[in-house]
């Protein structure tokens, strides 16, 4: 068995972020809203480089 360890993925923290900031506290009428609203929260994501980076790094790694 893997150990899990969410916090020490970079994709999980991208999601959170997504979630926390642009998908959370809503009501979608259907599928293909969900699907909208997750691409629109993606591209605005992509948008900001420094942001992607500023919630994937780790002080800790040294990089």
């Amino acid at each position: 068995m893997t150990p899990y360890s969410p916090e020490l993925n970079p994709s999980e923290q991208v999601w959170s972020y997504l979630k926390q900031h642009w998908l959370s506290n809503r009501c979608f009428d259907g599928y293909e809203a969900i699907v909208n609203a997750a691409c629109k929260a993606w591209n605005r994501l992509c948008s900001k480089p420094e942001l992607i980076q500023s919630i994937t790094s780790r002080d800790w790694i040294g990089l």
